[in-house]
């Protein structure tokens, strides 16, 4: 895969929700509700011009990011084989702002009839959890770079250490993103940031410990010793 398909990809997402964007601002009074207390009752009223244009922008620029990294990655090579993770990211990445960009859209559409907004919390943190899955379940396809992967000083130094790793770490960050995922849909909502933050931290930190305690018995690091 080169970078071209996740740019038509990307392309392509961008114009349907700036498709979706036009239409919503064709139904939509000039006035609609734009904040809300913990009720649902609306708080602040104004223009839905600038949230109907917030995801499109958003995805334009996070799409020029990936562009621009892929052309500076150092190690093109490597990325190079690496692309359809790196794409996986970058069009999952795309996704989940096209469907907040819906959601957007969809309570915008219905508050100004008056109806309750629906709350995102779960369907924010299901989809997080679902990227580290498909991320996870992607890592030991993963060759040596600077853009994705776990990118510590003693992966980038030495290869075997970045494939041992990535090896290792595939199953760990799976389960990371399931423990997410599932409590996404069962745990309250009101400990769903405190128990990702929690998961992401642990789970990170062991994977950076791994590469370093890798790296102290690789063989590369005893002859230069």
């Amino acid at each position: 895969m080169t970078i071209r398909r996740p740019i038509i990809i990307s392309a392509v997402l961008i114009f349907a929700m700036a498709c979706l964007s036009f239409a919503a601002a064709v139904t939509l009074p000039g006035t609609v509700p734009l904040r809300f207390n913990a009720h649902g009752v609306p708080t602040s009223y104004g223009s839905p011009s600038l949230p109907l244009a917030l995801m499109p922008l958003a995805a334009l620029v996070l799409s020029a990011l990936f562009v621009a990294l892929a052309r500076g990655e150092p190690q093109r090579q490597n990325l190079a084989h690496s692309m359809l993770a790196y794409a996986t990211r970058w069009i999952g990445a795309i996704a989940i702002v096209a469907l907040v960009h819906i959601w957007i859209v969809y309570t915008l559409i219905t508050s100004a009839r008056g109806a309750l907004p629906l709350d995102p919390t779960r369907l924010v943190f299901a989809l997080a959890g679902m990227m580290i899955v498909v991320a996870g379940s992607q890592l030991n396809k993963v060759r040596s770079n600077f853009m994705i992967g776990i990118r510590t000083p003693w992966t980038l130094a030495n290869d075997q250490v970045w494939q041992r790793t990535h090896r290792l770490a595939r199953w760990p960050v799976i389960l990371s993103g399931l423990v997410i995922l599932t409590a996404a849909l069962a745990a309250p909502t009101s400990i769903l940031l405190t128990l990702t933050l929690t998961v992401v931290i642990v789970v990170a930190a062991g994977l950076i410990l791994l590469s370093y305690v890798l790296w102290r018995g690789s063989d590369e690091r005893r002859m230069g010793a």
